[in-house]
């Protein structure tokens, strides 16, 4: 099995549940993902990357600033 290196940013273990059509979208973009690249992917790996194109979509470019523009938005709706 071919996964790719660990990332050299810290990693952040938590225990969680997701809903059975949301694995199934993670685990479909896991498949389309080696059959496009043909580069086999881990769970961790490609949720990564997931996330990351959504970021890139979205003109994200910081983690900062996305926490940042939620929490505006959390606090205009509270006033």
């Amino acid at each position: 099995m071919n996964h790719d290196p660990p990332s050299k940013a810290p990693a952040v273990f938590r225990q969680m549940a997701i809903p059975v059509p949301t694995f199934d979208h993670l685990k479909g973009f896991q498949r389309a993902h080696e059959a496009k690249t043909g580069q086999r992917l881990t769970l961790n790996a490609t949720l990564a990357l997931l996330v990351a194109e959504h970021k890139a979509m979205n003109n994200v470019s910081s983690e900062g600033q996305e926490h940042e523009s939620n929490e505006a938005r959390s606090t205009a709706r509270a006033r």
